[in-house]
């Protein structure tokens, strides 16, 4: 089993076409690009998957342990049992704001 390793990990279960949550990702990453950043999900629409990769690399998650220092998660915490490393969770995008990564 692959491991994935980064140090700030955007997570959302399902990237859809279009919504709130794709607009937050779409807009935190376009800010925060030049960070050691990645988007990790479920299952990602096709063009959002275009889209995001033109700023940072994006996996989808298939069981893979996960090494990192910082976790934006967004409703779904079962991402946390793959987990080796942990040092900040953030499970509500409105503490990100009071945060820099």
């Amino acid at each position: 089993m692959n491991e994935i390793k980064c140090t700030n990990i955007i997570y959302v279960k399902d990237i859809s076409k279009l919504g709130g949550v794709e607009s937050f990702v779409w807009y935190m990453i376009r800010k925060y690009h030049d960070l050691d950043i990645m988007v990790l999900c479920k299952a990602i629409d096709i063009n959002q998957l275009t889209r995001l990769q033109q700023y940072c690399p994006v996996v989808i998650h298939h069981g893979e342990k996960i090494y990192c220092k910082t976790m934006i998660i967004n409703y779904d915490a079962s991402i946390l049992d793959y987990l080796e490393e942990r040092q900040r969770i953030y499970g509500s995008t409105w503490r990100l704001h009071k945060t820099k990564l």
